[in-house]
């Protein structure tokens, strides 16, 4: 909410405005229960693929008050979204994904003609050899105890903690059909 919306300018106004917004992998849902919290004229929807982090969420919003404008749902968005959003945000999770580009159509199939996107991942770099020192040490022990694990399993890409660079989110959207990626 301090750092990532304000970056997005079209985006903050949209929020501030009024809109459908969409956290895909929402996990317990702290992103947009936080995001409901701030911005009150917007309504949510959590999507995670793991019903226990489902209920965690749901509890999360009704604790916080905020359980009026935000449904969560247990979907599998790599097969695509029932409704159009003006927002639609992953929060580190495209790089954990069985298909990344299958979950990024999924995703675009879900904007409305304006919408957009919101994609964070991993701060690496393009080249692996540049991730360099303790923090890459961990990023890449987190890819082969859990990220690229959980992909592997299921016959997926297993892209991994700093498998998401700037050139591969650019080639995967591409792949995806988004008009940019910046």
């Amino acid at each position: 909410v301090q750092e990532w919306i304000p970056a997005v300018p079209e985006v903050k106004a949209k929020l501030e405005a009024g809109c459908r917004y969409a956290d895909v992998g929402c996990g317990q849902g702290l992103a947009v229960v936080r995001l409901a919290q701030a911005f009150p004229n917007s309504t949510f929807v959590g999507y995670d693929v793991f019903e226990g982090s489902i209920s965690g969420a749901e509890q999360l919003a009704a604790s916080e008050g905020v359980a009026d404008r935000i449904s969560f749902e247990v979907r599998d968005v790599s097969k695509g979204l029932d409704e159009k959003f003006d927002v639609i945000s992953t929060y580190d999770v495209v790089h954990d994904a069985v298909d990344p580009v299958g979950l990024l159509k999924g995703i675009r199939s879900g904007l409305a003609d304006d919408g957009h996107y919101l994609l964070l991942e991993i701060n690496c770099a393009d080249d692996p050899v540049e991730n360099q020192g303790p923090l890459a040490a961990l990023f890449y022990g987190f890819s082969v105890g859990y990220c690229m694990t959980t992909s592997l399993a299921h016959g997926g890409a297993g892209l991994g903690t700093c498998g998401l660079p700037p050139a591969k989110a650019k080639e995967l959207t591409q792949e995806a059909g988004f008009s940019s990626c910046e």
